[in-house]
Formats: structure tokens, C-alpha cells, sequence
């Protein structure tokens, strides 16, 4: 199934103007596609050299992506331990969630007044692409496509902070699904999902902010814990997926000296 990680990467949401993606841009959006979508579950390691090798690249290259993705939270960095997937607590995943209510609550009504029936046809798009992909099985683009659906929809309120705080929030999301979710799940029946496009398109505000607000709590009162993974994952096999997701193959060898 192609074209679903470019579309919610959020190197993309973020910053798209078109320009092919730098060598640092695409290690970067790898990686955050791999974390986001589940691939690399918490706490999986994430060692630079074999990155470096993985993309033909300096370690230098490497350490920068991923003092990207700890600056945003995805990534944790200890000295002498190197870098790893984050692992949320349950008091993460119960601050994350009450920070998402209060902002996807409360941009309803500024949804309500900028949306257009392009905005619901991209939302229906969105929806059935969702539902698509979980009648297949395959929960790393439910789980991008998911999270793409509540972006796109507060990106209809035209407010470009709130856009950006829920992005960052809703990939954290990812890794709160994986660490606490129940097995298979992608946090979001896909069906839920086409109930609040058609009380956006008849202005309904406050039953719009009523049903994200139980959508959410939906979500969180369905997280558990869950019992460690031991399996070390083939990071080399998760990488080339999501390259040929995003229609981008992994660097060739380059005359860059590894550091």
C-alpha cells in the first residue's frame, strides 16, 4: 500500500515545500515513520553505528536525527547507553491524553466555522483509506492514518500552533498505543471516525466537542500493560519498509567517512 507515510509524516505535516528531502531530512523521517507507526516499539535500541551503516552515512548524521527525535520526545538519549525508542509511563499516557483533550475539544468550534466540503472530502478520503487498511490488517498505516485523520481535522481551524502542539502529541500517542495498548489495536476504531465528519459538515459544535471528548476517553481507558518484548528487532528490514512506503530507496554508498 503506498503513499500513506508521506502523507502523515510529520517532517511532512510540518514542513512541506516541495524541495527533495536531504539525506538528514530522509534518515529522520525513517526513523520518526518507524517509531510512529510502531515498527520500532519502545524501548528498542537504536545504535548509530548501525544506523550509519544502514545509510551509508557519518555517525554524525545519525546522532543528528536522533537528537531530532529526543528533542520531540520519541527518542531517549543516555550518555554512556546511547539512544532508544522512548518508553512512556502510565502518568505519560494520562497527561498525554488530558493535553489532547483540551486541545482537539477545544478547536471544535474554530473547525466548525473554517471547514469546507474540501476539508470533508479529504476527512472521508482519510476515513476510508483508515478503514482499508484495518479490514487488511495492516496496522502501521491504520495507525499513521489515524493519527493523519485528527491532524488534518484541527489543521481545518487555520490555528498553526495548536496544529503543531496535537502533532507532536499524536505521535507520542503512537508510542503510549504501543507500549500500553491492547495487542493488534491502533487506538481508533476506523469507524468512529466518519461520525464526527458528519456532525462537522451540519456545524454541530457542541456534539462535535462532546464526541471527541469521549473518543478520547475511549482511547485512554483502553490502554493496559503489557509484558516486555525481548526480541531485538531486525532494524536494517524495518528501515527498508518504510523507505519503499515512502517511495524513497536507502542512500547508496557514499564517499563520507563515518565518524
Amino acid at each position: 500500500m503506498k503513499n500513506h507515510y508521506p502523507s502523515y509524516s510529520l517532517a511532512t505535516l510540518k514542513a512541506s515545500d516541495g524541495k527533495r528531502a536531504s539525506k538528514d531530512e530522509t534518515i529522520y523521517t525513517h526513523l520518526n515513520a518507524a517509531i510512529i507507526s510502531n515498527l520500532l516499539e519502545p524501548g528498542t535500541k537504536l545504535p548509530e553505528d548501525a544506523l550509519a551503516e544502514t545509510y551509508k552515512v557519518s555517525r554524525t548524521s545519525i546522532r543528528k536525527a536522533l537528537q531530532r527525535l529526543a528533542h520531540e520526545g520519541l527518542v531517549d538519549i543516555r550518555m554512556n547507553h546511547g539512544a532508544s525508542v522512548a518508553q512512556p509511563t502510565l502518568k505519560d499516557a494520562r497527561d498525554l491524553f488530558a493535553s489532547r483533550q483540551i486541545l482537539e475539544c477545544g478547536a471544535m468550534a474554530q473547525v466548525i466555522e473554517h471547514i469546507t466540503k474540501d476539508d470533508v472530502a479529504l476527512l472521508k478520503q482519510i476515513a476510508s483509506d483508515e478503514l482499508r487498511a484495518a479490514e487488511n490488517n495492516d496496522r502501521s498505516v491504520s495507525i499513521f492514518l489515524s493519527g493523519r485523520f485528527h491532524i488534518e481535522l484541527i489543521r481545518i481551524s487555520k490555528n498553526e500552533i495548536i496544529t503543531n502542539f496535537l502533532s507532536d502529541l499524536v505521535a507520542r500517542t503512537s508510542l503510549v498505543m504501543a507500549a500500553f495498548g491492547a495487542p493488534g489495536s491502533c487506538g481508533c476504531p476506523p469507524s468512529r471516525h466518519k461520525e464526527i465528519i458528519s456532525l462537522l459538515s451540519n456545524k454541530k459544535s457542541d456534539e462535535a466537542e462532546h464526541w471527541m471528548r469521549t473518543h478520547l476517553q475511549e482511547i485512554e481507558n483502553s490502554i493496559i500493560t503489557k509484558p516486555e518484548q525481548n526480541q531485538v528487532p531486525d532494524l536494517k528490514s524495518i528501515l527498508d519498509r518504510v523507505a519503499q512506503e515512502l517511495s524513497a530507496p536507502l542512500p547508496q554508498e557514499s564517499k563520507e567517512t563515518k565518524k
